[in-house]
């Protein structure tokens, strides 16, 4: 008592300041606390129920629960906020007159010497009129400064709590799962919601069709027909076609994921189709066999579909020799031989003889004179 009755003036309004200065911060978590905890109790919640059922859910059913968490966690901190805003006596703003009016309100003293300890003297009063106010302050100060200087820094969770166990007991619970589940999971669970949030439905089955035309040079090139294809796909056959063949592959609704030999390929113009199609909903592909490779993987959304191309290679002339006729060295018997993978059914020969000067004089000998030779068999080119 004697140290309080000893202080001066200005070190009672110090001391005072920093009591007001305490419950003025005490209000204003005391109004954060409130605004906070639904948000922050929603939004745990629905992390730890996320974590806790993922597994057990489809992809759809996973990307529905983070809409449906992150909604509820937005309205509530929408809520949240609205209502504290603008209700006044919720805004997280407290002053001085507040938080002195709180003081005599905590101490219940009729006689508010908080209040009486924020006065002032007026400004003029005589010497003994300021000592006369100073010594009422000091003894207001004597007699409430221990309850005064009693309030602390209150967090604000004595406020919402007061009196309320069973509410503090399921917050806290609430709060410590999601801590738990936040420092087991943390790490992995937002790029789970991420990709949940950006996942598609897979789309529906392609619907496609797939012929091969043999090239219509060679006879007995074989064709393919869709039926043809599909039984190759489905048995993972590898089907023989010959260079100059062309693939023709038709989708509905959607254009394919097709690629050749792991590189994609887009489909034709609408224009350049066979036949051309002004169908919105039809896209063709065009895939011509150019002897380019030997082997050719083809796959259609998860089709695989092999080929061995036989490459085409062009005539050959293979000269045998010269025979000279001795009764007349003008003439002179030509021996050669032609060959061609599939056959030749007609030839022309161009032969020279060269000059003093290096330069040959060509003439051309008409099939008719080349001797006779057979074609392999022709089949009809299958067609689609």
């Amino acid at each position: 008592m004697n140290e309080q009755q000893d202080l001066s003036i200005n070190e009672i309004k110090g001391r005072f300041n920093k009591a007001v200065s305490r419950r003025k911060w005490s209000m204003i978590n005391e109004k954060i606390v409130p605004m906070v905890m639904p948000p922050a109790l929603v939004s745990g919640g629905a992390f730890t129920a996320l974590i806790g059922l993922w597994d057990h859910l489809p992809p759809q059913g996973q990307k529905m629960a983070v809409m449906a968490a992150g909604a509820a966690s937005l309205l509530t901190t929408a809520y949240s906020l609205t209502n504290s805003f603008v209700r006044a006596d919720k805004r997280p703003f407290a002053n001085r007159k507040e938080a002195i009016r709180a003081i005599d309100d905590d101490i219940a003293a009729q006689e508010t010497p908080a209040k009486k300890l924020d006065d002032e003297p007026s400004k003029g009063d005589s010497k003994p009129s300021q000592q006369i106010f100073e010594l009422a302050q000091k003894r207001i100060w004597k007699e409430w400064a221990e309850k005064i200087e009693s309030e602390k820094l209150g967090s604000g969770f004595g406020a919402y709590y007061k009196d309320n166990k069973p509410k503090a007991a399921i917050h806290t619970s609430i709060l410590v799962a999601t801590a738990i589940t936040g420092g087991l999971y943390g790490d992995g669970a937002f790029s789970k919601f991420n990709e949940a949030l950006h996942w598609q439905a897979p789309p529906p089955p392609l619907m496609y069709k797939a012929w091969i035309t043999p090239p219509q040079n060679i006879d007995s090139a074989q064709g393919y027909l869709p039926d043809m294809i599909q039984h190759a796909i489905e048995n993972q056959s590898v089907l023989d076609v010959h260079e100059g063949s062309t693939l023709y592959i038709t989708t509905q609704e959607r254009p394919g994921s097709i690629t050749l030999n792991g590189g994609a390929i887009k489909p034709d113009d609408k224009q350049s189709a066979t036949p051309p199609t002004t169908d919105s909903l039809a896209y063709q592909y065009t895939i011509s066999f150019d002897g380019s490779h030997e082997t050719i993987a083809l796959n259609i959304e998860g089709h695989n579909l092999n080929f061995s191309v036989a490459l085409d290679n062009p005539p050959s002339v293979t000269i045998l020799g010269i025979k000279n006729d001795a009764d007349n060295p003008t003439l002179n018997d030509l021996e050669y031989v032609l060959d061609d993978d599939y056959g030749i059914t007609s030839a022309q020969l161009e032969t020279g003889i060269q000059g003093e000067n290096g330069s040959f004089k060509t003439s051309k000998l008409p099939s008719a004179q080349l001797p006779p030779i057979e074609a392999p068999i022709s089949f009809a080119p299958l067609e689609p």
